[in-house]
């Protein structure tokens, strides 16, 4: 592999771009670059191009959302493996990824966050789309981000 190659069309061009544009209005402001949710790249790749020379922290498992088509896929191929030759294919080197869950990673973390991007399951009509139910980890949804923007902003 010489190129980047992403097998599904989940963060197109616009996405893209829009993402580096929000991350543009953060410069100057102290704090970590992070991403939670990375699967091939993509998103972390316009990230990390915009954020250069400032790292980009890519925190996922790489092994889907569970019940997802993610996880299916996850399980067909190696996602983490194609998610580093992307990065190291189309970045200057500054993304550090953390093979984990965001609990795993929040769970003693201190430090200012200057830019969160969270790219995870948005799925779902209203609030109780977004709970946890027995045996399943629950994921964010538009329902829950829609009701708390102001939180985010």
């Amino acid at each position: 592999m010489s190129r980047v190659e992403f097998h599904e069309e989940w963060f197109g061009s616009a996405s893209q771009e829009a993402l580096a544009k929000l991350l543009s209005l953060t410069a100057g402001t102290e704090g970590k670059i992070i991403e939670v949710g990375s699967w091939e790249g993509r998103s972390t790749i316009a990230l990390a191009n915009a954020a250069y020379p400032d790292e980009v922290v890519a925190v996922d498992t790489w092994n889907g959302s569970p019940g997802e088509i993610s996880a299916d896929l996850a399980a067909e191929r190696d996602v983490y493996m194609q998610f580093l030759h992307n990065v190291h294919t189309a970045t200057k080197g500054n993304v550090a990824a953390f093979r984990m869950g965001w609990r795993e990673y929040f769970a003693k973390y201190a430090d200012p966050i200057r830019f969160l991007f969270i790219d995870a399951v948005w799925t779902g009509e209203d609030r109780e789309a977004c709970l946890a139910k027995a045996g399943q980890e629950a994921g964010a949804c538009w329902a829950f981000a829609k009701a708390r923007l102001g939180y985010f902003m």
